[in-house]
């Protein structure tokens, strides 16, 4: 399979991108073309880029986030790539992540494959391994995204094959892979889950969402995310959003509890009744 990894780098990366580069030079499997998209960030900076990946590099600047993202995917199915692996330049991976990925998704058409997820500090300490599965474990199916994601740019997978891009969302959506992901499952695709493969994913003070005290300023952005997120969906024509805009909306003026176990990306915490 024609194999692309499909990653942003900017100047907010810095030192990060080295242990991305030695990850992607250490794959079992170095079959795969690197689109790397530079949101201003100049190509001689980039230190550590391995000489023996290929490389494709595209010029992002004045892009929204959103933009660059679909910018890129658009570039690869135009390039003929058959297999779109999506990467963060802060994080990092485990050495199967190419050759598993080939793997599990031979054959499968209209199926997102989501690997497990390490948290890591700035520095590359273990915070959390394995942070996924205990709470996948709690279910007997694999659990859509309606409530909650888990799928992001940075541990999934996917075919070209059916691949069709959604309208760009608004502007002030920070979740594009939430609303990307629960776009094609709309129109027909499927999730599918592995703990073989490990991003080690770098948790630090820009991240959106993740492990850390809850404030009220956090709860009310996740609330206020997950009503763009519903409402961008109802209005592509999606039905059964009206009842989830309803419930958030419901816990628009309640103080919550700390979460009492890792949460899922934008899920929210118990509520205080």
């Amino acid at each position: 399979m024609k194999t692309a990894v499909l990653a942003v780098n900017h100047p907010g990366i810095g030192k990060a991108f080295l242990p991305f580069a030695e990850s992607l030079l250490n794959q079992t499997d170095l079959d795969f073309t690197l689109l790397l998209g530079n949101d201003n960030c100049d190509k001689e900076k980039l230190e550590g880029l391995p000489s023996n990946i290929s490389v494709d590099h595209f010029d992002l600047s004045g892009m929204s986030i959103s933009e660059n993202r679909f910018y890129l995917i658009n570039k690869a199915i135009s390039l003929g790539f058959e297999l779109l692996i999506f990467a963060d330049c802060d994080d990092y991976f485990s050495s199967n992540r190419v050759s598993k990925t080939k793997e599990l998704l031979e054959n499968k058409e209209k199926t997102i494959l989501v690997n497990e997820i390490t948290l890591v500090d700035d520095n590359g300490i273990l915070l959390i391994q394995d942070y996924f599965s205990p709470q996948l474990n709690d279910y007997s199916n694999l659990p859509d995204l309606k409530c909650f994601n888990f799928a992001g740019l940075s541990n999934t997978a996917l075919s070209t094959n059916g691949l069709s891009l959604p309208p760009l969302p608004p502007n002030n959506l920070k979740p594009l892979d939430w609303y990307f992901f629960s776009y094609l499952m709309e129109t027909g695709w499927k999730l599918s889950w592995t703990q073989d493969i490990i991003t080690y994913y770098r948790q630090h003070s820009n991240n959106s969402v993740g492990i850390g005290n809850w404030s009220k300023e956090s709860e009310q952005d996740t609330k206020n995310q997950r009503h763009l997120l519903y409402t961008a969906l109802q209005n592509l024509g999606f039905g059964n959003y009206s009842s989830l805009i309803e419930a958030n909306n419901n816990t628009m003026n309640k103080d919550c509890k700390d979460v009492d176990k890792n949460p899922f990306w934008w899920e929210l915490p118990k509520i205080e009744i």
